[in-house]
């Protein structure tokens, strides 16, 4: 069942009365869907993920809890500076804990057709958390494809604006739920190691995603299912 709750004060202690063994919850601000406070990632995923919003992208995107039908479970809220985090305690359960860090940032994953369209999570330059990378070894020559996907979310995708663009042909589009089958291609070199950056505080913007070769290096994109 999925359960709703209202926030009104910085700390919030409502309890779910379990009327079956699972459960599903998100919090609402007034009951607005469009103030939602839920994990960043839908569906078992979200189980580890961070705390999103209040905002409206938390459609399908709820926490999960298991315990015996009648179980009392007591859910945590609290909004401090900014930083929302949240727990869930019961006998069954435990506790469990979720923040949504001070930032906020969105973790940025890359699907392709190297990775069988899963995700693989790019990395957070060191001088500057808004610019992420990832390093990626080919063994084949021939045309890759791939967009960018915020918080392994299908409805916060990067794309260009048409299908079997470079990076930096034009501007680049979303994040929104666009860009079904319109992806960036890009030629491949057997041996050779690319770098895919996302930099979301350039201004131009046909640079919010580049891809270069690197000399002399070898990279990989591991498949990181949230």
């Amino acid at each position: 069942a999925m359960r709703t709750g209202i926030v009104a004060h910085p700390r919030w202690f409502p309890e779910l009365a379990m009327n079956s063994s699972f459960e599903e919850f998100q919090i609402r601000r007034e009951r607005d869907v469009a103030q939602a406070i839920h994990p960043a990632f839908p569906g078992p995923a979200g189980a580890g993920a961070p705390i999103r919003g209040p905002d409206a992208g938390g459609h399908g995107k709820h926490w999960q809890v298991a315990a015996p039908r009648g179980e009392v479970v007591t859910v945590q809220l609290r909004v401090q500076d900014g930083e929302v985090s949240l727990e869930a305690s019961g006998e069954t359960i435990g506790t469990r804990a979720w923040s949504s860090g001070a930032a906020q940032q969105p973790l940025y994953y890359v699907t392709a057709s190297f990775n069988n369209w899963g995700f693989s999570q790019m990395n957070p330059d060191e001088q500057d958390p808004r610019r992420q990378r990832l390093k990626v070894y080919f063994d084949y020559a021939g045309v890759a494809e791939f967009q960018v996907v915020l918080d392994a979310d299908w409805a916060q995708r990067m794309y260009p604006r048409r299908h079997g663009q470079a990076p930096g042909q034009d501007f680049v589009q979303g994040p929104d739920a666009g860009g079904d089958g319109i992806n960036w291609h890009v030629p491949v070199e057997p041996g050779a190691t690319y770098e895919i950056v996302v930099e979301a505080g350039a201004e131009d913007r046909r640079k919010h995603v580049s891809w270069s070769l690197i000399p002399d290096e070898r990279g990989s994109a591991l498949m990181n299912e949230p």
